[in-house]
């Protein structure tokens, strides 16, 4: 009685095309991962600024608003808009309410020489964002001395030197 089976060969064959459509895989899935993390990256991005935005404008109308202006707290607090100035309003009072929110998550990796996962942190103008390593994917929020501006940067992608990989705004004061 004569069993079939395979052969040597046979196996080998099918190992190997295994093992191509694997590599092919991989490398396919790293580049939607890297692409995925750079879109919600610029959406996180996005959705500050119209937070931003939606703050001004609720200031504009009522003087006040809520927010969880404590870093690490839950509690919402009634503010008086743009008190006591308008940068520490906004880069102090209105990014600690991002932060106790958890809306915004970084979707890079937290680097270790800045282990946080926020998407908005206080900078001191866009020259931070520029910097990469540790501020991928982190939108840094300023209000300049100026007070007519609030300045939103961020870079997606590394390099961060490069423009391109890089988002500025301006969004003026109403």
């Amino acid at each position: 009685m004569k069993h079939k089976a395979f052969t040597l060969i046979e196996l080998l064959v099918v190992v190997a095309i295994i093992g191509i459509l694997a590599a092919v895989g991989v490398t396919t899935f790293n580049g939607f991962q890297e692409k995925a993390k750079i879109a919600v990256a610029k959406s996180n991005h996005t959705s500050i600024k119209k937070e931003i935005y939606l703050v001004i404008h609720q200031c504009a109308i009522d003087q006040s608003i809520k927010l969880m202006k404590d870093y690490g707290s839950k509690t919402e607090s009634v503010v008086t808009c743009y008190q006591p100035d308008q940068r520490t309003f906004i880069t102090r009072y209105l990014i600690n309410h991002m932060e106790n929110n958890g809306r915004y998550r970084n979707p890079y990796p937290p680097h270790p020489d800045n282990p946080t996962a926020w998407s908005a942190q206080r900078a001191n103008g866009c020259k931070v964002a520029s910097w990469g390593g540790q501020y991928v994917g982190i939108t840094h929020i300023d209000s300049p001395n100026s007070w007519d501006h609030i300045t939103l940067c961020i870079c997606f992608k590394e390099p961060c030197s490069n423009s391109d990989n890089r988002l500025e705004e301006k969004i003026k004061y109403e």
